[in-house]
């Protein structure tokens, strides 16, 4: 496998690059714990794991036998230390308390307080009821009519190019 001779334009390597002139290392040649520094340093700067493990596959691209990293044992102890001390992903959604909804459901139905399966009935029945009774779910085909309507396109030609099978279809669905 012959080394890689002109320098690649991924970020990656970009800066595996410049760290390997800051540090005085030959790119084609590096040695593990000069890898692991390189990691080490990308850790510190805020990157991610992922970010990090793409550094890693990137460098080999420069080395003139990246096989001896392949199963490095302190390459790989590095990445699971990384992956210990992540922060926890925030799942974007604040924890839910969904005990005033079990209260309501064994109020409306008092034999579910022993027995999940109909707690889970009643649930499913009322999520039904609500959802096409009192909000309905909105259609693509609706919302296209308001948004042509909306840009100026009349009503006639809405239910024409809607392919309506008449206005009065168009009138009671829209």
């Amino acid at each position: 496998m012959a080394c890689m001779k002109l320098i690649s334009k991924t970020r990656s390597q970009e800066l595996f690059y410049h760290f390997a002139i800051d540090q005085d290392i030959d790119i084609h040649n590096f040695s593990c714990s000069d890898l692991i520094n390189f990691l080490l340093s990308a850790h510190h700067s805020g990157y991610s794991l992922n970010i990090i493990k793409l550094y890693k596959t990137a460098t080999f691209k420069f080395h003139c036998s990246p096989g001896q990293f392949l199963k490095g044992v302190d390459i790989l102890a590095l990445l699971k230390k990384f992956a210990n001390d992540a922060p926890p992903i925030p799942l974007g959604r604040s924890a839910i308390d969904l005990s005033p909804t079990f209260h309501h459901l064994i109020a409306f139905h008092p034999q579910a307080a022993h027995n999940l399966h109909a707690v889970n009935e009643v649930a499913a029945f009322l999520l039904v009821q609500l959802s096409t009774d009192t909000h309905p779910a909105p259609s693509v085909r609706l919302l296209g009519i308001d948004l042509a309507i909306a840009r100026g396109i009349t009503v006639a030609d809405v239910g024409i190019l809607g392919n309506w099978s008449s206005d009065a279809a168009m009138d009671t669905n829209y």
